[in-house]
Protein backbone atom coordinates (compact mmCIF):
# COMPACT_ATOMS: atom_id res chain seq x y z
CA UNK A 1 0.00 0.00 0.00
CA UNK A 2 1.36 3.58 -0.49
CA UNK A 3 0.59 6.80 1.75
CA UNK A 4 -0.48 9.40 -0.95
CA UNK A 5 -0.44 13.10 -0.68
CA UNK A 6 -3.49 14.85 1.02
CA UNK A 7 -4.56 18.50 1.36
CA UNK A 8 -4.47 20.45 4.62
CA UNK A 9 -7.51 22.78 5.27
CA UNK A 10 -7.61 25.43 7.93
CA UNK A 11 -11.39 25.99 8.79
CA UNK A 12 -11.42 29.79 9.95
CA UNK A 13 -14.66 31.59 9.11
CA UNK A 14 -17.06 31.33 11.84
CA UNK A 15 -18.01 35.02 13.57
CA UNK A 16 -16.40 34.31 17.01
CA UNK A 17 -19.39 35.84 18.42
CA UNK A 18 -18.62 34.54 22.31
CA UNK A 19 -15.04 35.93 21.65
CA UNK A 20 -15.95 39.18 20.97
CA UNK A 21 -13.02 39.17 18.33
CA UNK A 22 -11.75 37.36 15.41
CA UNK A 23 -10.05 34.14 16.90
CA UNK A 24 -8.27 32.97 14.48
CA UNK A 25 -5.62 36.44 15.24
CA UNK A 26 -5.89 35.98 18.81
CA UNK A 27 -2.51 36.16 19.80
CA UNK A 28 -1.26 32.19 20.50
CA UNK A 29 2.22 32.03 22.20
CA UNK A 30 3.43 35.55 20.16
CA UNK A 31 1.88 34.70 17.05
CA UNK A 32 -1.47 35.04 15.41
CA UNK A 33 -3.56 31.38 15.98
CA UNK A 34 -4.15 30.73 12.16
CA UNK A 35 -0.20 30.81 11.54
CA UNK A 36 -0.28 28.20 14.73
CA UNK A 37 -2.88 26.32 13.01
CA UNK A 38 -1.40 26.35 9.30
CA UNK A 39 1.84 25.09 10.57
CA UNK A 40 0.85 22.16 12.31
CA UNK A 41 -0.86 20.69 8.87
CA UNK A 42 2.34 22.00 6.97
CA UNK A 43 4.57 19.65 9.52
CA UNK A 44 1.90 16.71 9.54
CA UNK A 45 2.66 16.43 6.35
CA UNK A 46 0.07 18.46 4.01
CA UNK A 47 1.07 18.73 0.26
CA UNK A 48 -1.04 21.96 0.19
CA UNK A 49 -2.91 24.21 2.51
CA UNK A 50 -5.84 25.94 1.62
CA UNK A 51 -7.79 28.70 4.56
CA UNK A 52 -11.66 28.57 4.54
CA UNK A 53 -12.63 31.50 6.05
CA UNK A 54 -15.11 34.31 5.13
CA UNK A 55 -13.97 37.18 2.20
CA UNK A 56 -12.98 40.05 4.24
CA UNK A 57 -10.64 38.08 6.92
CA UNK A 58 -7.11 39.06 5.82
CA UNK A 59 -4.67 36.38 5.75
CA UNK A 60 -0.74 37.35 3.85
CA UNK A 61 1.36 34.70 3.06
CA UNK A 62 2.30 32.66 -0.44
CA UNK A 63 2.19 29.30 0.66
CA UNK A 64 -1.56 28.76 1.32
CA UNK A 65 -4.40 29.08 -1.35
CA UNK A 66 -7.21 31.45 0.26
CA UNK A 67 -11.03 29.78 -0.51
CA UNK A 68 -13.23 32.19 0.53
CA UNK A 69 -16.56 31.43 1.52
CA UNK A 70 -19.50 31.01 -1.23
CA UNK A 71 -22.08 32.10 1.06
CA UNK A 72 -21.29 33.21 4.57
CA UNK A 73 -23.18 32.05 7.75
CA UNK A 74 -23.93 28.49 6.87
CA UNK A 75 -21.73 27.14 9.50
CA UNK A 76 -18.70 24.58 9.33
CA UNK A 77 -19.77 22.34 6.83
CA UNK A 78 -19.76 24.89 4.35
CA UNK A 79 -16.35 25.38 5.10
CA UNK A 80 -15.90 21.70 5.17
CA UNK A 81 -18.02 21.85 2.07
CA UNK A 82 -15.41 24.36 0.05
CA UNK A 83 -12.68 22.84 1.15
CA UNK A 84 -13.64 19.55 -0.43
CA UNK A 85 -13.93 21.33 -3.32
CA UNK A 86 -11.10 23.47 -3.66
CA UNK A 87 -8.90 20.43 -2.92
CA UNK A 88 -6.06 18.76 -5.47
CA UNK A 89 -5.52 15.55 -3.34
CA UNK A 90 -8.52 12.87 -2.49
CA UNK A 91 -7.87 13.15 0.87
CA UNK A 92 -8.35 17.07 2.93
CA UNK A 93 -7.07 16.92 6.64
CA UNK A 94 -8.94 19.60 8.58
CA UNK A 95 -8.47 21.82 11.49
CA UNK A 96 -10.56 24.32 12.87
CA UNK A 97 -8.67 27.51 13.43
CA UNK A 98 -10.09 27.37 17.51
CA UNK A 99 -8.81 24.26 18.74
CA UNK A 100 -4.99 25.17 19.36
CA UNK A 101 -4.34 22.20 21.47
CA UNK A 102 -4.40 19.86 18.73
CA UNK A 103 -0.69 19.03 18.25
CA UNK A 104 1.35 17.56 14.72
CA UNK A 105 1.40 14.30 16.22
CA UNK A 106 -2.10 13.45 16.25
CA UNK A 107 -2.41 15.59 13.04
CA UNK A 108 0.11 13.47 11.47
CA UNK A 109 -1.27 10.23 12.93
CA UNK A 110 -4.59 11.07 11.41
CA UNK A 111 -3.09 10.99 7.75
CA UNK A 112 -0.64 8.20 8.37
CA UNK A 113 -3.97 6.16 9.05
CA UNK A 114 -5.87 6.53 5.96
CA UNK A 115 -7.10 3.65 4.98
CA UNK A 116 -5.64 2.95 0.96
CA UNK A 117 -7.00 1.03 -1.79
CA UNK A 118 -4.88 -2.14 -3.55
CA UNK A 119 -3.14 -1.47 -5.85
CA UNK A 120 -5.52 -3.57 -8.94
CA UNK A 121 -8.09 -0.90 -7.54
CA UNK A 122 -6.06 1.37 -8.93
CA UNK A 123 -5.19 -0.17 -11.97
CA UNK A 124 -6.12 2.16 -15.63
CA UNK A 125 -9.47 1.44 -16.96
CA UNK A 126 -11.07 0.35 -13.48
CA UNK A 127 -14.39 1.96 -12.89
CA UNK A 128 -14.99 4.29 -9.51
CA UNK A 129 -16.12 2.49 -6.70
CA UNK A 130 -19.39 3.28 -5.20
CA UNK A 131 -19.77 3.41 -0.97
CA UNK A 132 -22.94 4.04 0.31
CA UNK A 133 -23.89 5.54 -3.03
CA UNK A 134 -21.25 8.33 -3.70
CA UNK A 135 -18.38 7.39 -6.00
CA UNK A 136 -14.50 7.65 -5.68
CA UNK A 137 -12.01 7.56 -8.30
CA UNK A 138 -10.52 4.19 -9.20
CA UNK A 139 -7.26 6.09 -7.95
CA UNK A 140 -8.34 7.21 -4.78
CA UNK A 141 -8.40 6.48 -1.14
CA UNK A 142 -11.75 5.42 -0.18
CA UNK A 143 -12.30 6.18 3.89
CA UNK A 144 -11.59 9.28 6.21
CA UNK A 145 -11.47 9.27 10.22
CA UNK A 146 -12.66 11.41 12.57
CA UNK A 147 -12.27 11.15 16.21
CA UNK A 148 -14.97 10.69 18.30
CA UNK A 149 -14.65 11.70 21.96
CA UNK A 150 -17.43 11.08 24.67
CA UNK A 151 -19.47 9.72 22.30
CA UNK A 152 -19.19 12.84 19.43
CA UNK A 153 -17.57 13.52 16.83
CA UNK A 154 -14.91 15.38 16.37
CA UNK A 155 -15.58 16.63 12.92
CA UNK A 156 -13.08 19.74 12.55
CA UNK A 157 -9.73 17.98 13.57
CA UNK A 158 -10.67 14.92 11.25
CA UNK A 159 -9.36 13.13 7.06
CA UNK A 160 -11.85 13.03 5.00
CA UNK A 161 -11.77 11.50 1.17
CA UNK A 162 -13.20 13.89 -1.41
CA UNK A 163 -15.17 11.54 -2.17
CA UNK A 164 -17.54 12.84 0.64
CA UNK A 165 -18.60 16.23 -1.50
CA UNK A 166 -21.84 14.88 -2.63
CA UNK A 167 -22.61 13.59 0.72
CA UNK A 168 -21.79 16.83 2.23
CA UNK A 169 -23.22 19.44 -0.23
CA UNK A 170 -26.53 17.33 0.33
CA UNK A 171 -27.03 17.75 4.33
CA UNK A 172 -25.78 21.27 3.31
CA UNK A 173 -28.89 22.08 1.13
CA UNK A 174 -30.86 19.90 3.54
CA UNK A 175 -32.25 21.24 6.95
CA UNK A 176 -29.41 19.79 9.28
CA UNK A 177 -26.63 21.67 8.86
CA UNK A 178 -24.69 20.15 11.63
CA UNK A 179 -21.60 18.35 11.64
CA UNK A 180 -22.49 15.42 13.88
CA UNK A 181 -25.41 14.80 11.63
CA UNK A 182 -23.14 14.70 8.37
CA UNK A 183 -20.21 13.03 10.45
CA UNK A 184 -22.98 9.93 11.05
CA UNK A 185 -24.27 9.56 7.54
CA UNK A 186 -21.02 9.50 6.64
CA UNK A 187 -20.19 6.85 8.78
CA UNK A 188 -23.62 4.79 7.58
CA UNK A 189 -22.31 5.09 4.09
CA UNK A 190 -18.76 3.87 4.69
CA UNK A 191 -16.82 6.41 4.00
CA UNK A 192 -15.37 7.49 7.11
CA UNK A 193 -14.80 5.51 9.92
CA UNK A 194 -14.96 6.78 13.80
CA UNK A 195 -11.52 6.61 16.05
CA UNK A 196 -12.44 6.83 19.63
CA UNK A 197 -9.12 8.88 20.97
CA UNK A 198 -7.33 7.73 24.06
CA UNK A 199 -7.60 9.84 27.31
CA UNK A 200 -4.42 11.13 27.14
CA UNK A 201 -4.88 12.79 23.61
CA UNK A 202 -8.94 13.63 24.64
CA UNK A 203 -7.73 17.00 25.69
CA UNK A 204 -6.22 18.25 22.40
CA UNK A 205 -9.91 18.52 21.40
CA UNK A 206 -10.90 21.70 23.34
CA UNK A 207 -11.57 24.85 21.66
CA UNK A 208 -10.92 28.39 22.74
CA UNK A 209 -14.55 30.13 22.38
CA UNK A 210 -14.17 33.13 25.19
CA UNK A 211 -11.49 35.26 26.75
CA UNK A 212 -11.29 33.26 29.46
CA UNK A 213 -10.56 30.00 28.49
CA UNK A 214 -7.50 31.86 26.44
CA UNK A 215 -6.04 31.89 30.11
Amino acid sequence: MTVSPFTGALIAGGRSSRMGRDKAFLDWQGRPLWEVQLAKLRAAGAAELLICSRREQAFTGDDFRFVPDDVEDLGPLAGLVNALKAASHDHVLVLAVDMPFITVELLADLGSQRREEADADAAPGNPPRHLGGYAASASATVQGIIPVRDGRFEPLAAIYPRCVLALAEAHLAGTDRSLQGFCRAAEAAGLVRSWTETEEWSEQFRSVNTPRELQ
